[in-house]
């Protein structure tokens, strides 16, 4: 089903921060309808004065209209029945294990009995093979009970990801009408289960708060729902920063799981946004190196850019982010960093990489290979669109081979249970890449709609829209493709490990 999705009109709110009033425009679309529901953004801002922070839930007319028809319908047994069964297959079978055990409860689950959590397991067990990841696991009854002392924004957010993971799985549209209902319904109690965390001054900058902060970022780009993204970032990042900063966020055991889906996020989400309006929370580049070498070479059922070039990443946003503030005399020195990153990034060896793995080398060489022929285009890419490299026809000459090159690997990468899941950043690059290419732009769409199903969200379905519209509007740089920040992580969860 390749259905790009079906949106409305929706409001525009305004909060006031000590960083001036922003905006945030909710936009959503999703591969069903959600007209009668969907007309709900979350908020996360600050107030005037730190360190207070507060959740603000916008929720318009028409989601409280269908608020009270969900309430009606579970007062008649026949509904209550009807959703029963849906919780028994989409949350009790099928509750995500790609965190800590505390993360993997929900009301529910413990309801219908063992909290077998076997079809997203099984989505993710093929994880296990490129070296053993103590996050992916079986749910059983002693890792439910375990939870009952953890607040309702991780219970439900967990809640809301297996919905989601279940919507974007069977496609049915008459069926997922009574899941997003559902979904709306918790996802508000997330929202004023952390809100009343966050008012409690000595809650609102723990451990626990930044990880519910997570987890209502990750259901929202799950959904589909991720134009307010950078809300949440700013949000974590303010309590980071009232916590010491990342250096010292590195060191607690706590907080560096949680530092990682932070980094991640706010990385990888940078590149897909505009120069014009890239995310200020990013640390710099010592700081990131200090924070991965902290962290070590620990597999992650997510995060598999190759560290180095997950710092050149960084670096290329910074160059964007310096090339648009057209400092002065600036030109040379941002051309000569922008060749100094290419040389980086040529320089890493996949090989060598792949060599340090435990196990299932010649995959992990497979996975340095894509993403090194990934980062390379996007270097190109980016700082040609930003005249921070010139247009120079050896640079476009790179580009198109490596464009070539990444298509060969990604068909090989996509193919392989183990890898599949982590192709969603590359193939967005490839298809910024493929502009004038239509068989190379069929390749990136029938792929991002598979991964979409695969992975059980919306994020793949949402990308290959925004590449549709911008091989449609005649233009060919990489600011063009992308008119707001978007977010097309395949992360649907936080790991608590150290917080439990």
């Amino acid at each position: 089903m390749e259905d790009s999705g079906q949106g409305c009109t929706q409001p525009e709110a305004r909060i006031k921060t000590p960083l001036g009033p922003w905006r945030y425009t909710h936009a959503a679309a999703a591969p069903f309808d959600r007209s009668s529901c969907d007309n709900a953004a979350p908020l996360l801002g600050m107030p005037a004065t730190l360190p207070g922070l507060r959740l603000y839930p916008a929720f318009v007319p028409a989601l409280l209209r269908v608020w009270n028809r969900v309430s009606r319908l579970w007062r008649c047994e026949a509904e209550k029945t009807k959703m029963a069964g849906a919780w028994k297959s989409s949350v009790s079978d099928e509750t995500a294990t790609t965190s800590s055990n505390g993360e993997q409860r929900g009301h529910n689950p413990r309801r219908h009995g063992d909290g077998d959590n076997s079809c997203i397991y099984l989505d993710l067990a093929p994880i296990q093979g490129l070296g053993h990841n103590p996050y992916i696991y079986r749910i059983s009854p002693t890792h439910l009970r375990a939870t009952t002392s953890l607040p309702d924004f991780i219970t439900l957010g967990v809640v809301c990801m297996t919905l989601n993971h279940r919507m974007h799985r069977i496609r049915d549209q008459s069926h997922c009408r009574d899941l997003t209902e559902t979904y709306y319904r918790f996802r508000a109690s997330v929202i004023r289960s952390l809100n009343e965390s966050i008012n409690i001054e000595s809650r609102r900058t723990t451990d626990i708060v930044v990880a519910g902060i997570l987890t209502l970022l990750l259901i929202d780009a799950q959904r589909g729902d991720s134009t307010g993204w950078r809300w949440h970032i700013e949000a974590a990042r303010r309590i980071i920063m009232l916590r010491g900063g990342f250096l010292t966020a590195a060191r607690s055991k706590a907080l560096k799981p949680l530092l990682l889906v932070f980094l991640c996020i706010l990385v990888i989400g940078n590149t897909t946004s505009s120069s014009s309006d890239l995310a200020i929370a990013s640390p710099h580049c010592d700081e990131l190196k200090y924070v991965l070498g902290q962290t070590g070479c620990a597999i992650s059922p997510f995060q598999m850019c190759p560290p180095l070039l997950f710092v050149e990443v960084l670096k290329i946003n910074r160059l964007r982010m310096r090339a648009v503030k057209h400092e002065p005399n600036q030109a040379e020195a941002l051309q000569q960093e922008g060749y100094k990153v290419l040389d980086c990034i040529y320089n890493f060896s996949p090989e060598e990489w792949g060599e340090t793995m435990p196990s299932s080398r010649e995959d992990w060489k497979l996975l340095g290979n894509v993403y090194q022929l990934a980062v390379t285009v996007y270097c190109i890419s980016s700082l040609q669109s930003l005249s921070v490299l010139p247009l120079a026809p050896s640079l476009r000459a790179q580009c198109i081979s490596h464009g070539q090159l990444l298509r060969v690997l990604l068909e090989k990468a996509l193919l392989s249970p183990r890898l599949k899941r982590f192709m969603t950043w590359p193939l967005v690059v490839l298809g910024v890449e493929v502009v004038h290419g239509v068989a190379m732009q069929l390749f990136v769409k029938k792929q991002l709609v598979e991964m979409s199903s695969h992975i059980g969200s919306y994020g793949p379905l949402m990308a290959k829209a925004v590449l549709e519209r911008f091989w449609y509007s005649g233009e060919t740089n990489w600011d063009a493709c992308f008119d707001r920040p978007y977010l097309f992580t395949t992360q649907v969860s936080v790991d608590m490990s150290g917080i439990l």
